[in-house]
């Protein structure tokens, strides 16, 4: 159990850390109301890996990379692709790195949404730097249900942290908390654990604001469901 533990949070620990400082892996991006941020998620990742594993980029990848970078884009509050380039040169496509490959991913096909993807788009902004480190103290969380905007929230850091408190708190109720981290005896080793998951709780585990990981009577989970139909709905973090 500890070894599987162990696994589970080394690969959630290269993307918590990848994710708090943007690097060393290249994000992926997101053009939102004119602006480019990065983003918590790969939504290429599902196309290729359990659909069309054979399209995967053949570039010489090192384990810091993933072989491409993609952009997006919200378009009529539907997650849309925009274009996909390798990290290095790719034999399959014949590119170099930073070269297109859109026609050879999706030919012919002028605008491709998302519809597979679900989950909560994190965008950061407002970019300072303490002690070397990239933090940032605003963020806008976009709910995306297969393909479509559902609700957005625009939150300062610290009603982010809020929020993450908050389902991760919720998550901790689970079966699959307890089965895969709650057998740790080592108090240090499990706020180590907790920690890595409670940074990457919307990357992994928390899908929708609403989502009570399967934990009733769990009086945390978010209250406010407003469906976005034309512009955008803002939230706090009480709302969530």
């Amino acid at each position: 159990m500890k070894s599987i533990t162990r696994t589970i949070l080394a690969a959630l620990l290269c993307t918590a850390s990848a994710f708090a400082c943007f690097g060393p892996i290249p994000d992926d991006h997101i053009l939102f109301e004119g602006k480019l941020y990065p983003i918590n998620h790969y939504p290429l990742d599902e196309y290729f890996y359990k659909h069309h594993p054979e399209k995967l980029p053949d570039t010489e990848s090192t384990a810091d990379e993933r072989g491409y970078i993609a952009s997006f884009c919200i378009t009529n509050d539907t997650l849309a692709f925009l274009d996909i380039k390798p990290e290095t040169y790719t034999h399959m496509y014949k590119k170099k790195p930073n070269e297109s490959i859109k026609q050879d991913i999706f030919p012919d096909t002028p605008l491709v949404t998302i519809d597979w993807f679900s989950g909560v788009l994190v965008l950061p902004y407002g970019e300072t730097t303490k002690d070397d480190e990239t933090i940032y103290t605003h963020f806008i969380l976009v709910e995306i249900k297969k393909g479509k905007v559902n609700e957005i929230r625009r939150l300062t850091a610290i009603e982010y942290d809020q929020v993450k408190d908050i389902h991760f708190s919720i998550y901790k109720r689970t079966d699959e908390y307890k089965l895969n981290f709650g057998s740790e005896e080592d108090d240090e080793v499990r706020a180590y654990y907790d920690a890595i998951l409670r940074n990457s709780i919307f990357d992994n585990y928390i899908h929708c604001f609403s989502d009570k990981t399967n934990s009733p009577n769990q009086k945390l989970q978010p209250t406010v469901k407003t469906p976005v139909k034309s512009g955008n709905v803002q939230g706090t973090a009480a709302e969530l």
